[in-house]
């Protein structure tokens, strides 16, 4: 009995399967880069509602880039003013090593900003409630400039 021909090439399932896995690894990379975003917030009081919502900050990037720019047509001038000082100071914050940038302290409240692995990260503990929020300084970044951009549209 004559041996059968070895095919050559792939096949069609493997090729699908490579297409796959690459889009796997890209979609995790786009992740792992983007970071994570994270709103929780803990009521203390009776009926207080307690909120935690964590999600991929890319989703963010993603919908930022949906948000019409007319959104930003309300925004106070002399807010907009600061924005370019934003922008920068997001940007070079990213370069230093984490440090706390804000924290106050009082009878009632206690409040810390730090900017941690490429992220502000706020706390704020008060008699009423517990709220911790992450950002990636990435997104910060493209906020503020979206916002520019708006404000040279109008």
């Amino acid at each position: 009995m004559p041996a059968k021909p070895h095919r050559q090439g792939l096949s069609a399932f493997s090729v699908s399967l490579i297409v796959l896995m690459t889009f796997c690894v890209s979609i995790a990379f786009a992740v792992h880069n983007a970071g994570m975003m994270k709103v929780d917030v803990d009521s203390h009081g009776p009926g207080g509602d307690d909120v935690k919502i964590v999600f991929p900050a890319f989703l963010a990037h993603i919908a930022l880039s949906l948000v019409p720019t007319s959104v930003f047509e309300h925004i106070d001038d002399e807010a907009l003013v600061w924005m370019p000082l934003v922008a920068d100071v997001s940007k070079k914050l990213a370069e230093y090593p984490d440090f706390v940038l804000v924290e106050v302290t009082s009878r009632s409240e206690n409040v810390q900003i730090v900017k941690k692995r490429g992220t502000l990260v706020i706390d704020v503990q008060s008699d009423d409630e517990d709220v911790n929020v992450t950002l990636p300084l990435s997104l910060v970044g493209r906020v503020v400039n979206k916002m520019n951009r708006a404000r040279h549209d109008i």
